[in-house]
């Protein structure tokens, strides 16, 4: 990859992190598409219909309907801990993508550039730095790779309904870290005008 001159002029970041960037992109709608067949498998409904149901829908609100559907479902208690772990790890995941897919440059360190999130603040334009080097990319490729694995295997214990007993597989995901954390919000509690 160093030696492809279009590379090389194409972008200020290495080919191999570049690829690690690739890597997650792909890995993650993988697992968008897994969180749809668990969406499928959770609440019972063909992917036609569910595909009707959700098709427009962000994968927050899809994860909130298979918690909601999963609250009705006579699964096993080890089988409702693990989707709800899955899902847990999905969103950490999730948020870790978002950092990287919409992330800035914010100058350089050792010669590479840094990436950085964009402030969502109206009067700071600072974007806050991430760990963005290889093995942090890597990393996150690795734990998306590890939520679209456990998706896929707990949609296969729904379907064979080994999910009704005591599971011994799929194992709970570790939780991944998140690569930036936002800043907290600071709820200001407004005075109530007095009713007429």
């Amino acid at each position: 990859m160093k030696s492809d001159p279009w590379i090389a002029e194409n972008s200020p970041l290495s080919p191999e992190r570049l690829h690690a960037i690739g890597l997650i992109t792909f890995r993650w709608n993988q697992c968008e598409f897994w969180l749809f067949q668990l969406f499928c498998k959770v609440s019972g409904i063909d992917q036609k219909d569910a595909w009707a149901l959700v098709f427009d829908l962000g994968d927050i609100a899809i994860c909130s309907r298979i918690k909601a559907i999963l609250a009705n479902r006579v699964f096993h208690a080890d089988g409702v801990a693990l989707i709800l772990n899955a899902l847990d790890a999905y969103d950490i995941n999730r948020l870790n993508r978002n950092t990287i897919a919409h992330a800035w440059t914010a100058g350089q360190f050792d010669g590479e550039y840094v990436l950085a999130r964009k402030s969502r603040k109206i009067d700071a334009i600072d974007p806050s730095t991430f760990k963005s080097d290889l093995a942090s990319l890597r990393r996150v490729a690795h734990e998306i790779r590890l939520v679209e694995t456990n998706l896929w295997v707990l949609c296969c214990v729904i379907e064979d309904n080994s999910i009704s007993g005591p599971l011994t597989a799929p194992k709970r995901l570790l939780l991944p870290e998140a690569l930036s954390k936002p800043p907290p919000q600071i709820h200001v509690k407004r005075k109530r005008l007095p009713q007429p």
